[in-house]
């Protein structure tokens, strides 16, 4: 005989276990490792070949390390090195090695981080920079004949005296390849209104200097820039009758007195 109390209820029934069907994860085949490290290798190098030809494209040049005024002598501590790319017209312009500069005479004022080029800096050994037996010679110069005051110390110039000569005007170079010293009332000279400058050039001692202080008397002297020009100055002279001025370019002030003086004769 069966009792009730021996048979489970509804609430002690036990739930059926929930079958969960999970994917299965396999395993890369070796085909796919393979090629995986192939494009990990060829991303490597690329890389590597771009970070090479990176490296290929720079050189170091030589660039300004502190601020150098225009006219000083360059030294060691002025000047240092950077990695960079440049133009190959602009590399061959740009020095590469410090100890090609050290010595030499700022013609501009340089500022850090700036590129040393051929063209701002004379070398020591050159024509135009500071040789060992010099004299200087100041003398006042109108601003419009050396060019506009805007000279600087360091810079070349050409010394052309102009004068008349039994009523013809002669120009000639007087002192070729003069170093200019100093520039006073020039264009940095904020102070100065006035239109005639001083120049102070350093001129070798078997130079015309008596010719330079006699055409700065005497003559019409003309400066011209010659800092660019490979050490080679103008050469020869020029003399040639002045032109008379058109009767249209002759004041009517002038014009009335040459009229009454042709009448009284």
């Amino acid at each position: 005989m069966v009792s009730l109390a021996d048979e489970p209820t509804n609430a002690e029934v036990a739930p059926a276990p929930v079958r969960v069907i999970k994917r299965r994860v396999s395993l890369p085949t070796g085909r796919a490792v393979v090629g995986a490290l192939l494009v990990t290798f060829a991303v490597v190098g690329l890389f590597t070949t771009y970070r090479r030809a990176q490296a290929d494209n720079t050189t170091a040049y030589v660039v300004v390390a502190q601020p150098i005024g225009a006219g000083a002598v360059i030294n060691a501590d002025d000047v240092t090195t950077r990695l960079l790319e440049l133009a190959p017209d602009i590399g061959q312009r740009t020095h590469t090695n410090p100890s090609s500069v050290i010595g030499s005479t700022a013609i501009q004022s340089l500022i850090p981080g700036q590129l040393v080029q051929e063209a701002t800096i004379l070398q020591p050994g050159s024509a135009s920079a500071p040789q060992s037996r010099t004299v200087e010679v100041s003398f006042a110069i109108d601003r419009s004949r050396a060019l506009n005051g805007q000279l600087l110390p360091g810079e070349v110039v050409d010394i052309v005296a102009t004068i008349d000569q039994d009523g013809e005007a002669c120009s000639q170079v007087v002192a070729p390849l003069a170093r200019v010293v100093s520039v006073r009332g020039g264009s940095d000279d904020v102070i100065s209104t006035s239109n005639t400058i001083t120049v102070t050039v350093a001129l070798e001692a078997d130079q015309s200097v008596l010719g330079v202080i006699y055409s700065a008397d005497e003559a019409e002297v003309t400066l011209i820039r010659s800092t660019r020009s490979q050490n080679q100055p103008v050469k020869g002279s020029f003399c040639g009758t002045p032109t008379p001025p058109l009767a249209s370019e002759v004041p009517a002030d002038e014009a009335d007195l040459a009229g009454t003086g042709a009448g009284a004769d």
